[in-house]
């Protein structure tokens, strides 16, 4: 189940279409705030660039989906980006507003890519929390952290620690 969510979570990441002028999503309802997110991966400060940290949530019937993405150009062969995917499917009360266990229990995932001269490396969490605090018409804001293991070297892991975000929101 994990490899389907990091996948999601990876295609989440990489979705945002974005208008070529503003760098802002072009749905006219969105408050035009790009939003911050912030983070520690092992230990060394980490900023999403200006312009590039959104949410997005989908609801059918009762059940929402959220998904928060941001990334960063480090330089010119260098970028990485933190993807979250979250669901309420299982949860008890059906607001988004609560606390997810990285740990299998709940459908939320955290992610953390890593692309060097066009070659990719993600880290999907299996540990840790994302906790959703407040949700607006036009902005979310939470917390998280968690320690990722690269997908493809189970031996090769990061920690991501006092992660916050507000982030632009779209779809409530």
């Amino acid at each position: 189940m994990l490899k389907y969510i990091t996948i999601l979570s990876i295609l989440i990441l990489f979705s945002c279409s974005d208008d070529s002028e503003t760098g802002m999503n072009s749905n006219s309802d969105i408050n035009l705030n790009p939003g911050n997110m912030t983070a520690k991966v092992d230990g060394n400060d980490w900023k999403a660039s200006q312009g590039i940290v959104f949410a997005a949530i989908s609801t059918i019937d009762s059940v929402s989906a959220m998904s928060v993405t941001a990334a960063r150009t480090v330089s010119a062969t260098l970028s990485e980006g933190i993807g979250m995917a979250l669901s309420n499917v299982l949860a008890t009360d059906q607001s988004l507003e609560n606390t997810y266990n990285l740990d299998g229990t709940s459908i939320a995932s955290l992610v953390f890519t890593k692309t060097t001269n066009g070659i990719s490396v993600t880290y999907a969490a299996n540990s840790g929390m994302i906790e959703i605090s407040e949700i607006t018409q036009s902005y979310v804001k939470g917390t998280f952290n968690g320690v990722c293991v690269n997908q493809q070297n189970n031996s090769d892991s990061i920690t991501i620690t006092d992660g916050k975000f507000n982030a632009t929101l779209t779809g409530f």
